[in-house]
């Protein structure tokens, strides 16, 4: 794999904020990457924007790997598909964009898969009197994936508008 220096939308590594961006060559999915922390991430897909306004908002179109897409290796794995649909379903509620989400190579097992480093917020309960710190995830920094929103939300957003529609004519 060879690196090529990057000018493009994303200028500032999502990791350390540093310049110092590569994008990798050679490979099925584009990464950059960045020099300075040595973190890689799949390239924010062309015309759509980091932050708008310092907000992560949602792409206008699904992503190329998206896991909503109609082949994605998700679906194609009924299990695997089955799983996301009750996690959806069970509590996580809602999916988030991995575009631009860094990945720790460093820390990676040789073989083994990347784990995506979403971003976390520090935060404390009170539990008896005494302050327990533990982490979250900081969903204002995470972007919803388009996918998700098209397939669960804007299904949603169609019929509770039809049944504001069907009130107003009552």
């Amino acid at each position: 794999m060879s690196y090529t220096p990057k000018y493009a939308d994303q200028i500032r590594c999502p990791n350390c904020r540093s310049h110092c961006i590569a994008c990798g060559t050679g490979l099925a999915q584009m990464y950059d990457f960045c020099t300075k922390c040595l973190k890689l991430w799949e390239r924010i897909p062309v015309g759509e924007h980091f932050t708008i306004d310092g907000e992560m908002m949602s792409f206008h179109l699904p992503c190329d790997n998206c896991a909503f897409r109609g082949k994605s290796a998700e679906r194609m794995d009924p299990e695997r598909w089955n799983e996301l649909q009750l996690s959806l379903a069970y509590g996580a509620g809602a999916f988030y964009c991995h575009k631009g989400v860094p990945l720790d190579v460093r820390n990676a097992e040789p073989g083994g898969a990347l784990e995506f480093e979403f971003p976390k917020k520090r935060k404390t309960v009170d539990i008896a009197g005494a302050c327990h710190p533990y982490q979250t995830y900081d969903r204002e920094r995470m972007r919803m994936c388009r996918g998700y929103l098209n397939k669960h939300i804007k299904p949603m957003m169609a019929s509770s508008s039809e049944c504001h529609a069907a009130r107003a004519h009552d």
